[in-house]
């Protein structure tokens, strides 16, 4: 499942996607419901400052809103449409 999941990050940035993860827990979790792998989503962003980590709700809120501000606009102005049914 990794090599699937690496394979589809590497073509998504070779199509020149940018690619952001969010790892919420930690590597070392002694609750398996905790634990992120930690250096599958380091492989899969686009680079390390794509990579964020925390294992704090208030610093999740963050890391998301700073994402909101930080991507870009669809172009002109537009909202993207929903694939969501």
């Amino acid at each position: 499942m990794e090599a699937t999941v690496l394979e589809a990050a590497q073509r998504a940035k070779a199509g020149g996607m940018t690619l952001y993860t969010i790892g919420y827990g930690r590597a070392d979790a002694p609750d398996p419901l905790d634990r992120i792998h930690e250096s599958l989503l380091r492989s899969i962003a686009t680079s390390p400052a794509h990579f964020r980590q925390t294992t704090d709700l208030d610093a999740l809120t963050t890391i998301y809103q700073d994402l909101a501000l930080a991507l870009p606009c669809a172009p002109g102005g537009r909202e993207v449409p929903s694939t969501q049914p």
